[in-house]
């Protein structure tokens, strides 16, 4: 402070000296900040150099981000002098040179005995898990097939989770391939998948009570740019909860989320849909909400919540050392070097190398092996089970108690890849909104989007008086649910998903519910006899198709009056357009009869929807039908297979097949079935 007062003092301002000045009170605060006993952990920093990944979306990595090898896998260490650490004297041991690949996302086990990390090396090669000794002696590859495996995470049982296209499934609103959270045996034995997703997911690192947590993305009858977002899952693949985030619209995601000692929170960076996973980094505090912009700080306020990404002065990579330090990837201008940031926004620099990133770094030390939670039990074919206590429970007022006789399950269904004549799969979609199950680039509506998702309607189960329900409900799929009233309208729709291992007991409480509800403190009438099995729908179980099961009603009912020739052009024909869209459907649609939720990228939202305020209840072609329009009188079949589509919000096809190749005639199926 004598020397400031002395500066500002001066007749004559000295800039050379204030600069001198500046420059020693920054020295000194550095040589401070590396004196704190909690940055014990910086010791030894496992990283790896590569070149920055420039992805056009999130997702969208192997698709097209350029190939830049170089770099490998290094540990930096930096010795203490004076009781502090000191950066400028740190030495670089490298692991693994990549050469003319790539490497990414190095870490070790917990007892420090393998460091593990995914290697591409070239650019028509893959991904692999990759193994080493800590000193970087004894390599191998620990997986191969024409599958992309990488982000590999060790967990308490011995076993490594990973993210891998080995879903064989494409990003279902874009071209790439898909990529889901995995896990296998230490030596690459037993794969099999833990998350059942049609989006690709990140970053899984694994939770001082066992659970890995993970970021996973979730479009069930929503915008497709938000709710990139944390969850959380047992290694066995069980009990898949939300950590934070599912209906907040900006940020866009949470990226690298991993738990902060000593708190509620999580750190994570904000991240956009487009670009890489670059941004400002923040906290979250599910404890405070899991669903609130309130609930997120941010420790770099300088680099804005993305709306686009950013690709210099901003950070990725997060990982907490202590309560108030946090190691990350920062890239200052237009390269990432190795941070340490505190809780109040101080940072310094450990490592940067000018001519290529310097990223994910890891602590490399002994770490406690959190908890091994119960393993997977149950034959691989049977079904799960589920229980809830009260369905009215997050829906009243808005739904009177005793409306919902029934659940409606849903599945959302997989994209599955094209296998090539050379055992690889399919990589790229450029026209992909030919490939979607609705063409909504030909036909939309003042709703915007249908679902260009294809759906499934398994089933009902039913809804006891007190609200329970209790049901088997079939293991490895995307379901959700539907909260159905004695006429088959929806009341409410469940857009997040619920997934089940094989002999899996899941339970919750109500629908919609807050998380910190208690359950009824009766004993529910559905656990007073056996479990229920999903009752398939009239016309089958199965992929929804418009054509097979709608069509045919307008066809004994309409078409006589209702077609081409109609004046007011209400065509309820299945005649084919040239998109290959059936009259009908494009009547209804772009008409606004029938009414669901804007599938829309960006129009979509996220927002949580409240009771009684889409699908059939608010439909117009119901006004028309249940006034008994010119003496039609529909069967309650005929009326559940219109319900049931438009509630699964209007998909068209039962699939993903390419549109330039289905056929240009309606099918054969010309009258309704079930009179």
């Amino acid at each position: 402070r004598l020397r400031q007062h002395e500066l500002q003092s001066a007749a004559t301002p000295n800039v050379s000296a204030e600069r001198r000045a500046l420059y020693e009170a920054r020295l000194a605060k550095r040589r401070l900040f590396f004196r704190d006993p909690d940055l014990q952990a910086i010791e030894s920093i496992l990283f790896v150099k590569r070149h920055a990944f420039e992805p056009s979306h999130n997702y969208s990595v192997l698709l097209d981000s350029r190939y830049r090898p170089g770099g490998g896998v290094y540990v930096l260490h930096i010795p203490r002098h004076d009781g502090r650490f000191d950066p400028a004297q740190a030495k670089l041991e490298p692991l693994f040179e990549a050469g003319g690949g790539i490497a990414r996302n190095p870490v070790a086990n917990f007892d420090l005995t393998k460091v593990y990390f995914g290697y591409r090396p070239s650019a028509d090669g893959y991904f692999h898990i990759m193994e080493m000794n800590t000193d970087g002696s004894e390599l191998n590859q620990i997986t191969d097939g024409p599958f992309h495996d990488y982000w590999p995470c060790p967990l308490p049982d011995g076993g490594l989770a990973f993210i891998s296209t080995r879903c064989r499934a494409r990003f279902i609103c874009w071209r790439p391939q898909a990529a889901v959270l995995f896990r296998m045996d230490a030596r690459g034995q037993n794969i099999r998948p833990l998350s059942f997703a049609n989006l690709s997911e990140w970053g899984p690192s694994v939770m001082s009570d066992g659970r890995i947590i993970w970021q996973r993305s979730e479009y069930i009858d929503k915008g497709a740019d938000f709710s990139h977002t944390l969850w959380a899952i047992h290694p066995d693949g069980s009990h898949p909860e939300l950590v934070f985030g599912n209906d907040i619209i900006q940020p866009n995601g949470y990226a690298n989320g991993r738990e902060v000692p000593g708190t509620s929170e999580f750190l994570c960076t904000l991240v956009s849909h487009f670009g890489d996973l670059n941004g400002p980094l923040a906290l979250v505090d599910p404890a405070q909400s899991r669903f609130s912009k309130q609930a997120i700080t941010t420790l770099t306020p300088e680099v804005p919540w993305p709306g686009n990404w950013p690709m210099e002065e901003c950070f990725r990579d997060g990982v907490p050392l202590a309560r108030d330090y946090f190691l990350c990837s920062h890239a200052p201008q237009d390269q990432f070097g190795i941070y340490v940031i505190d809780r109040f926004g101080n940072r310094e620099l450990l490592y940067l190398d000018p001519e290529i990133g310097s990223m994910c770094p890891t602590p490399l030390r002994v770490q406690q092996r959190p908890p091994v939670l119960g393993g997977k039990s149950g034959q691989e074919d049977a079904p799960a089970e589920l229980f809830l206590a009260d369905v009215y429970q997050g829906l009243e007022p808005a739904v009177e108690r005793g409306t919902i006789k029934y659940l409606q399950v849903c599945q959302e269904l997989r994209a599955d890849l094209d296998q090539l004549p050379d055992g690889t799969y399919r990589s790229d979609h450029p026209e992909f909104q030919d490939w979607y199950a609705t063409p909504i680039h030909k036909v939309s509506g003042p709703y915007g989007w249908p679902s260009y998702v294809a759906k499934a309607a398994l089933g009902t189960v039913p809804v006891e008086s007190d609200g329970s329900a209790r049901f088997y409900a079939p293991a490895g799929k995307v379901l959700y649910f539907q909260a159905l009233d004695e006429n088959f309208n929806e009341l409410q729709r469940m857009r997040s998903v619920v997934q089940l291992q094989a002999g899996e007991t899941r339970s919750c409480i109500g629908c919609h519910e807050p998380r910190n509800a208690a359950p009824p403190s009766r004993s529910p009438l559905a656990l007073q006899h056996p479990t229920r099995q999903i009752e398939p729908p009239p016309w089958g179980a199965g992929p929804f198709a418009y054509e097979a099961v709608v069509q045919p009603v307008w066809n004994t009912h309409c078409v006589t009056c209702h077609d081409s020739t109609d004046k007011r052009k209400l065509d309820f024909t299945a005649t084919l357009d040239d998109d290959k869209v059936p009259a009908s459907y494009r009547t209804l649609i772009s008409q606004g009869w029938v009414h669901y939720l804007d599938c829309g990228w960006n129009s979509g939202g996220n927002e949580k929807r409240e009771p009684l305020t889409f699908g059939t209840v608010k439909s117009k072609l119901w006004n028309v039908l249940d006034d008994g329009h010119q003496g039609v009188k529909l069967t309650t079949e005929e009326k559940r297979r219109i319900k049931c589509w438009i509630d699964l919000n209007c998909p068209l096809w039962p699939d993903y097949t390419f549109r330039g190749n289905r056929p240009n005639a309606p099918p054969r199926l010309t009258r309704d079935t079930s009179r």
